[in-house]
């Protein structure tokens, strides 16, 4: 009652909820983690983050509810956590073996440390351009804005006065710093740009993981 008669977005969510869901234990959820949440992202820095560990049973509910409280535009990524190596047999549907960590910020200028690990030798074999200048082996990457980004649909003009059409989302570096890229040989041309990746320096840095969680030790969950 607090939470809705609050009004805002979480009010109106928690409305919406209301009438879709009806009264039962998953609202009854729901209303227990709004308040909290709302509280969580006051408490927190503007350079702040918030990971929600959560199963595919909510999920969904939690991240309209996330929205509400820290905003669509501070969704940041979805990481699924790969729990467990097998599920039981289940007869009319697949083994449940991930959860969802949601992870929010408070702003836009947030903290985030890159999590790297070692190439594997598979990852090293993708390492097979050279351009003989002495870097050694390279492999490239597309330089696509992962969002649409307008300002970054830009023609590319490169040094030898050739152009090149944005994706359609827009280019992942603003003109200057493609400028710079280039004159440090840094960009591959064909069919669009790409970036080099340099064997020498990714052993040195490793790579960064991505979103789906695979090696974790596995922790079972106690079942009664």
């Amino acid at each position: 009652r607090e939470i809705v008669e609050a009004g805002g977005k979480v009010s109106q969510v928690m409305q919406a909820f209301h009438t879709f869901l009806g009264e039962n234990d998953m609202l009854a959820y729901l209303s227990m983690m709004a308040p909290r949440l709302v509280e969580l992202r006051r408490v927190l820095k503007p350079t702040g983050s918030i990971y929600l560990h959560c199963d595919p049973t909510a999920s969904h509910y939690l991240k309209l509810l996330m929205d509400a409280v820290f905003y669509p535009k501070n969704f940041r990524n979805e990481i699924v956590w790969q729990r467990t190596s097998a599920g039981k047999p289940i007869y009319r549907n697949l083994p449940k073996n991930t959860d969802s960590i949601l992870w929010y910020t408070k702003s836009d200028n947030y903290f985030f440390q890159p999590i790297l690990q070692p190439l594997s030798e598979e990852d090293i074999t993708t390492f097979n351009l050279d351009d003989n200048d002495g870097r050694g082996k390279y492999n490239t990457q597309p330089i696509i804005n992962p969002g649409y980004r307008p300002n970054l649909r830009y023609v590319y003009k490169d040094l030898q006065g050739r152009e090149w059409q944005p994706p359609k989302n827009g280019w992942r570096f603003n003109e200057n710093r493609m400028h710079e890229l280039e004159k440090d040989n840094r960009l591959y041309f064909k069919n669009t740009i790409r970036e080099k990746y340099y064997l020498s320096e990714r052993l040195v840095k490793g790579k960064q993981i991505s979103n789906v969680w695979t090696d974790i030790p596995l922790v079972a969950r106690l079942e009664f």
